[in-house]
């Protein structure tokens, strides 16, 4: 679930491939958390946070297969 709010939130619709990812903690059901990213062309990098304690990293990439 915090997958596609993450994906949601940054608006390029699904990703072609998810090269990176990887979750530290759980979140309860409606838990806020913060959500920073960035994209560099095709390919987007982001972390959530609750606090200053980082729940999930990971790496989506979009664009035309190779």
């Amino acid at each position: 679930m915090l997958l596609e709010l993450v994906v949601e939130r940054i608006g390029r619709g699904a990703p072609r491939t998810i090269p990176g990812l990887k979750f530290q903690r759980s979140l309860s059901p409606g838990q806020a958390f913060t959500l920073r990213w960035n994209a560099d062309d095709d390919r987007v990098n982001f972390r959530c946070f609750i606090g200053d304690e980082s729940v999930a990293e990971g790496v989506l990439e979009y664009g035309e297969t190779a």
